[in-house]
């Protein structure tokens, strides 16, 4: 058989394994109810280039090495093999992603378990691939046969060019979409402000100029907090993102809700913001900077332009896909491939520009969520060698982010890791701050400012070792539920500091207060506006903020109940690496002196308070 036939041979089965396994990939999308449309011509490119690829290279060396050595094998038996290991690549791909990301999930990627799993599953397709490939000769023949007919040829042929057209199509219409703008005229003229509202993930309070921190991290919004009203002590109500956008966005609690874990859905009966606003005539709009708020979690509902297509190529969040697969084969190719799920302030801006330039004449609804604080943090920038050169000054990103991830595993993080960890994460907020800087500046210039409320708050905060822990998913300290709160709106908000504890989920009905729309009855939030103008009271004894571990977890639930300078937080089984406690906020704002069996009276009274919810 000739280089060329051998070449060709295994370009057609690649083709065709390519083809199924593209097809394969679209079905399980469609039935896991996680799709969208533009997925399907790019799962089929994926599967089609990999297959394609790898089938050539091997049609390529077995074809110059029967041609150096003269190996004299029947053509059928050739066949086989190119069919045989399709076949078995097909198998390695889908039985390996599920001992993987399903079977060995909570196990570490190096360890021997799984690493001992891995060659298993190896060795066991492997012998039966030879087995088939020395012994079942015959039997593969005779099912090779029933598929070499002409037709079957054609078919493929055909079936291969209107893919291709396919493919060609939906990346051009792709390519429009993205770069499309809509234009919704306005319902009505009607005299509204417009809102604007931007949420911060991973933000600390405590690390913005405005709220007292050490160094300017954030000059722009420390201006706008001039003229604003800025809550001084805002909880979110849960330390993780999901949870914590559907709080601001139904003004609920978790519990209310439904969306408790990463990865919930938020219900279509949930009634939502945008929903409300565009039921009131507002143009609706969210900018989404990360993939925790695709649109398959719901948080879509009510928005008229929804853009969180963070990535041209962009795996539906929990989906095994060709291309998810490359990324974490080769995870260098993640930038080649533009697949990493996160969009930058610049690039939220950028859209969010186009989109005012097209809708700045009709009342609307922004909900931008800015990702910018999330790690790997920025190793250049304003505060790198502050206070004497840095260590680290020349690592990329990825390097440190490599770095810091090695020294967490092995669970010692030396004093300049940690101080080089936080003064990055400062790097990244005077950035985001730069540019949030950029979008008050367009608003400005728009001649909307005076006319539009901007909120700014943050979805969780950060630890960086307060309690001994590292990111925002084990506790409730202030580190991880302190965010900023911020309200601008002049013309009917002078600007002031509230003292007073509140909640993000706030955000929701202070709104339609301002608007003098009605507040529903079944959510947990409260207007904010009579303490924002000084004419009344916080309606509410206590803010909560709720954290549940998965079913698996040593700790199933944390609750933290916060009534002016008292915090208790409450672990529903002790003994584990977090325990319950009772803090004055007053005169141990770090919450280093436990006083849950000092104070028996004052942590009865808020233990009442949980059961109360």
């Amino acid at each position: 058989m000739r280089l060329l036939e051998h070449i060709k041979l295994a370009v057609f089965v690649g083709l065709a394994t390519g083809i199924l396994h593209g097809t394969i990939d679209i079905i399980a999308r469609v039935f896991s109810g996680n799709f969208e449309w533009f997925e399907a011509y790019q799962a089929l490119f994926f599967s089609i280039v990999v297959f394609m690829l790898g089938f050539l290279f091997l049609g390529f060396v077995i074809g110059l090495l029967a041609k150096i050595i003269s190996l004299k094998i029947a053509k059928k038996y050739y066949a086989v093999f190119y069919f045989l290991t399709a076949l078995f690549s097909l198998l390695f791909f889908y039985l390996g992603a599920y001992a993987n990301l399903v079977l060995l999930s909570g196990i570490p990627l190096r360890s021997p378990v799984r690493i001992a799993a891995n060659l298993i599953l190896i060795v066991s397709l492997g012998a039966a691939y030879l087995t088939l490939l020395t012994k079942g000769k015959s039997a593969v023949l005779r099912i090779i046969s029933n598929f070499k007919t002409k037709r079957l040829e054609k078919t493929i042929r055909a079936a291969f060019v209107a893919i291709m057209a396919f493919i060609v199509i939906s990346f051009l219409i792709d390519i429009y979409l993205i770069n499309a703008v809509p234009n919704f005229p306005a319902k009505g003229n009607f005299d509204v402000p417009n809102i604007i509202i931007m949420s911060l993930i991973t933000m600390r309070a405590d690390h913005l100029s405005s709220y007292g921190y050490h160094l300017e991290t954030s000059p722009n919004i420390d201006k706008l907090a001039r003229d604003a009203v800025l809550f001084e002590n805002a909880i979110s109500p849960s330390p993780l993102a999901q949870p914590s956008h559907a709080g601001i966005l139904t003004g609920k609690y978790i519990t209310g809700n439904g969306v408790i874990y990463e990865g919930d859905k938020l219900a279509d009966s949930e009634t939502t913001l945008a929903e409300m606003l565009r039921a009131k005539g507002y143009n609706t709009a969210a900018f989404i900077g990360r993939s925790q708020l695709k649109a398959e979690f719901g948080f879509d509902q009510g928005f008229m332009t929804y853009n969180d297509r963070t990535a041209f190529f962009a795996p539906t969040h929990n989906s095994v896909s060709m291309a998810k697969a490359i990324r974490i084969i080769a995870p260098k190719l993640k930038k080649l491939l533009n697949q990493d799920e996160i969009s930058k302030a610049e690039e939220i801006n950028d859209d969010i520009f186009k989109w005012l330039d097209k809708n700045y004449d009709n009342p609307f609804f922004i909900y931008a969520y800015y990702s910018d604080m999330h790690g790997p943090y920025s190793v250049k920038g304003e505060f790198t060698n502050i206070n004497g050169s840095n260590e680290f000054e020349n690592y990329t990103d990825e390097e440190f982010y490599a770095l810091e991830r090695d020294y967490l595993r092995k669970g010692n993080i030396t004093p300049n890791i940690r101080d080089s960890m936080v003064k990055f994460y400062d790097n990244d907020i005077r950035q985001l701050d730069k540019n949030m800087g950029k979008l008050f500046d367009k608003i400005d210039e728009l001649g909307l400012k005076d006319n539009t409320i901007i909120i700014i708050t943050g979805v969780h905060g950060q630890e960086f070792f307060d309690h001994g822990n590292f990111g925002h998913q084990d506790t409730l300290y202030q580190e991880v539920i302190h965010v900023p709160l911020i309200v601008y709106y002049p013309n009917k908000i002078n600007a002031s500091r509230v003292e007073e504890t509140v909640s993000t989920i706030d955000i929701f009905p202070t709104l339609l207060d301002i608007l003098d729309i009605e507040i529903p009855d079944n959510i947990d939030g409260v207007s904010l506006l009579p303490l924002a103008t000084n004419e009344g009271d916080y309606g509410r004894d206590y803010v909560k903020s709720e954290l549940f571990g998965l079913p698996s977890d040593e700790i199933k639930r944390q609750t933290a109940i916060i009534d002016n300078e008292w915090k208790l937080i409450e672990v529903s089984s002790e003994g584990g690496a977090v325990s319950s406690g009772l803090y004055n906020l007053r005169t141990d704002p770090k919450e280093q002196k436990n006083l849950y069996y000092i104070f028996p009276q004052k942590r009865k009274l808020l233990q009442e308070f949980i059961d109360n919810t």
